[in-house]
């Protein structure tokens, strides 16, 4: 089954972009910084029968990402990826480094 990755799935919109794959037949894999918030995300597309990964914790972290992709990867693929965790805070996009994505079978940028 394709899988949506949703980061910073914590509140609001991107909590619901996290329920809204389970409807179209996706498993999502959720993600935020703390343990509670992915898994509050979780529990609605669990009961429409969604096979949902909660993965707490932070995107800037190369080895979370990892896990994300992994996740990803061992449920069928990636089909798409909603990035909506922030570290930006009041800091500008300008100057930003590229984050790489790796582990779902080709390298996202």
């Amino acid at each position: 089954m394709p899988v949506v990755i949703v980061t910073g799935a914590s509140k609001g919109l991107d909590r619901a972009l996290a329920a809204a794959p389970a409807g179209g037949g996706r498993d999502p894999v959720v993600d935020a910084r703390s343990a509670g918030p992915p898994a509050e995300a979780a529990r609605e597309p669990r009961s429409a029968g969604a096979r949902v990964v909660a993965l707490p914790g932070e995107v800037t972290d190369g080895g979370h990402r990892a896990a994300l992709g992994a996740s990803a990867g061992e449920r069928g693929g990636l089909e798409l990826l909603v990035n909506s965790a922030s570290a930006l805070g009041a800091e500008p996009l300008c100057g930003r480094r590229t984050i790489r994505w790796t582990g779902c079978g080709r390298r996202w940028r």
